[in-house]
C-alpha cells in the first residue's frame, strides 16, 4: 500500500509540474494594424489591456473596473463603467453649455450657420437600441497564421461590419466578453451612436466569445471601408504589471486623461 501511495503522489507531483507551465501561458497578446496606427491588446485572467498611441485602457471583469492611462502626462482615471459614463455625460453637458455661450456672442445669421456646422459634427444620440444580427458567410482566410471565417454584422438590416474570427484563438477562458461588452456600452451610451453601441452588443460579444476577431472591416456611410487587422498572435504569460496602476502616475479628472 505504501508503494502504491508513493507512486500516486509521485504521479500527482509530475502532473502538477507539467501543468504549471501551461497555466502560466494562459494569456494572449495581439498586435494589430489599425487606421489610427498600431495597437496592442493583452488578455489574461479576466483582464484586458488595450494600448494605442500614448494611451492605454484596462478593464477588469472581476471588479468591473476601468482604468484610463495617459503615458505621456502620467495621469490616470479609475472607476466603474457607470462612473465613467456619468463623468463623460457631465463633460458633454459642460461643453454644450460653453458652445451655446459662445454662439450667443455671434450675430443671428452667423449663429445659425455655426450651429448647423456643429450639428453635423456632433454625434447624434439614438433614441432606441439598434437591432443587431450576425450572419455567417462561407468566406475563409488565413490571418496572422490562423484560419478565420467571415461573419456579417447587420445593424437595423444594413451591412455594417465584417468580423473575421478564428476559433483557434479563443479568449473565452481568459475574458468574460459579455461583461466587457456591457462596460463598453455603458461608456458609449453617452454619445449613443448606433454603430458604437452595436459593436459591443450581446450578439457581437457572443460571437467574440467563440473566437478572437483577427480582422474587423467597417463599412462607413461614405462608402469607404476601415480595416483593422491582427498581424501577430502570441499565447504567453502576461506581465501582471500591465494590469496595475504605475506608482509614478497620479489620479486626474477623466476629461484631463482623455484630452488630446
Amino acid at each position: 500500500m505504501k508503494k502504491l501511495c508513493f507512486a500516486f503522489v509521485s504521479a500527482a507531483l509530475l502532473l502538477a509540474a507539467c501543468l504549471i507551465p501551461c497555466q502560466a501561458l494562459a494569456g494572449w497578446e495581439f498586435t494589430e494594424s489599425t487606421a489610427n496606427g498600431p495597437r496592442q491588446v493583452f488578455v489574461e485572467n479576466q483582464r484586458i489591456r488595450m494600448e494605442e498611441g500614448r494611451r492605454a485602457t484596462v478593464y477588469d471583469a472581476k471588479s468591473d473596473t476601468l482604468v484610463f492611462l495617459d503615458n505621456q502626462t502620467k495621469k490616470y482615471w479609475a472607476g466603474t463603467p457607470e462612473q465613467c459614463a456619468r463623468e463623460l455625460s457631465s463633460a458633454r453637458e459642460q461643453a454644450m453649455l460653453f458652445m451655446e455661450r459662445e454662439l450667443a456672442t455671434l450675430p443671428a445669421q452667423e449663429r445659425e450657420k455655426a450651429r448647423a456646422i456643429l450639428a453635423r459634427h456632433m454625434p447624434q444620440r439614438i433614441s432606441a437600441m439598434p437591432r443587431v444580427s450576425i450572419l455567417a458567410t462561407d468566406r475563409v482566410a488565413l490571418i496572422a497564421g490562423h484560419q478565420a471565417k467571415a461573419y456579417e454584422m447587420r445593424v437595423n438590416g444594413r451591412l455594417s461590419d465584417e468580423i473575421w474570427i478564428s476559433p483557434e484563438v479563443s479568449v473565452k477562458e481568459d475574458m468574460d466578453m459579455k461583461a466587457f461588452g456591457r462596460a463598453m456600452q455603458a461608456i458609449n451610451s453617452v454619445s449613443g451612436q448606433a454603430l458604437e453601441m452595436a459593436a459591443f452588443s450581446p450578439e457581437v460579444m457572443d460571437l467574440l466569445s467563440r473566437g478572437w476577431a483577427l480582422q474587423w472591416v467597417t463599412h462607413l456611410p461614405d462608402g469607404k471601408r476601415r480595416v483593422d487587422t491582427v498581424t501577430e498572435v502570441e499565447k504567453k504569460a502576461i506581465d501582471p504589471g500591465l494590469f496595475t496602476l504605475p506608482k509614478d502616475f497620479e489620479a486626474a479628472p477623466l476629461e484631463q486623461v482623455l484630452a488630446d
